[in-house]
């Protein structure tokens, strides 16, 4: 497995897996409308490139063979008062894909995510 920290080249790759990962994790409990409205809203691949240029997270890829099989976005600075610490951070979104369940991409996906919190 290959993890890494997406570059706005990656933007049509990540728009693509995004939505993919998005429709698989909450489609059964929505309408195809609602889906598609919040779909069209969130996973275009300019969306994905501004979230690059933000300068208070990173989103990281992981490939299972060459093949692009999910991605985490971290999030850090600012925190509600209930949160201690010198540097709080966040997994704003953490989404495998479906297909690579159980082939230990999100167990790398995860540890990769709390290293990169914690650096």
């Amino acid at each position: 497995m290959l993890i890494c920290i997406a570059s706005p080249t990656d933007a049509a790759a990540l728009a693509q897996i995004a939505e993919k990962s998005f429709r698989q994790a909450f489609e059964e409990q929505n309408s195809v409308a609602d889906m598609d409205l919040y779909c069209r809203s969130h996973f275009s691949e300019a969306k994905q490139a501004s979230e690059f240029a933000a300068t208070d997270g990173a989103t990281l890829l992981i490939k299972h063979h060459g093949e692009l099989a999910g991605f985490s976005q971290l999030r850090w600075g600012s925190a509600p008062d209930c949160v201690s610490g010198p540097a709080p951070g966040e997994i704003a979104r953490f989404y495998p894909l479906r297909e690579f369940h159980g082939t230990g991409v999100a167990l790398s996906l995860m540890q990769s995510s709390l290293e990169a919190l914690q650096s």
